[in-house]
């Protein structure tokens, strides 16, 4: 079984991410655009900060940081594939790990920032929460963690939950929450992972967008169930050690 997962991570980029996602340079600097829409007000304005990004993909988080200034980074993957394109299009700050808890192991309050954007669904479920703690053990005190993943109340959640083949969970604003609070995090909160309105199309869409949802949360109003007070496709958790 771990054998075949990781022949699918082998093979992440060339089986069908590549497909789905933009490995441009102009893809990765729009997918950064929108990292910086989102993050910056949650990463400390000082440069020499040491940051983590874990399942740094096609590098498109590496990339901001760049263009933001910030040098004392360092991205891994499980995926050689991933590890190379990184290397090849983005930084060479870049290394192949077999696990979370294997490369932490040895890297207590190492790091000021550590993020993980659509990573921790891949996950299994049983090693979640053990992940978490490392990641909390590798953060100074006072640092932080940024958890991006796929919101399951979402109108586009089983979608984006089946997508890809090595997607295990889906999460909501409550389960991301919750599973933080057992890792022992000291503060979490959840985030809407939105896209930049810097455009009258933009605009728009957000509009069409904000109605959309109104109606979405009416429906689980109306079925008696709880009513989440995000269901945009993607959340994102910023959580304190």
């Amino acid at each position: 079984m771990a054998n075949s997962r990781q022949k699918l991570f082998d093979q992440f980029l060339t089986s069908g991410f590549g497909q789905v996602n933009e490995t441009e340079a102009e893809g990765i600097k729009k997918t950064a655009s929108v990292y910086d829409w989102n993050y910056k007000k949650f990463i400390p304005q000082d440069k020499n900060i040491r940051i983590l990004d874990i399942g740094c993909g096609l590098g498109q988080f590496l990339y901001w940081l760049k263009e933001n200034g910030y040098n004392n980074f360092l991205g891994v993957d499980v995926s050689q594939q991933m590890v190379d394109f990184c290397q090849k299009n983005i930084s060479e700050k870049v290394e192949k790990i077999s696990s979370i808890i294997e490369f932490l192991r040895d890297k207590n309050e190492q790091f000021d920032i550590i993020v993980m954007n659509d990573v921790i669904e891949h996950l299994e479920k049983g090693e979640i929460v053990d992940d978490l703690e490392s990641i909390k053990a590798a953060l100074k005190v006072g640092g932080k963690v940024i958890v991006k993943t796929n919101n399951a109340a979402a109108i586009t959640g089983p979608r984006i939950r089946y997508e890809d083949f090595t997607h295990e969970l889906g999460f909501t604003e409550y389960s991301l929450k919750q599973i933080f609070n057992v890792a022992g995090y000291s503060e979490v909160n959840i985030h809407a992972y939105d896209f930049p309105r810097t455009s009258i199309k933009r605009w728009a869409r957000f509009i069409v967008q904000s109605v959309i949802h109104f109606f979405w949360k009416l429906i689980f109003f109306f079925e008696y169930t709880t009513v989440p007070k995000i269901v945009n496709e993607l959340i994102f958790a910023v959580a304190t050690k």
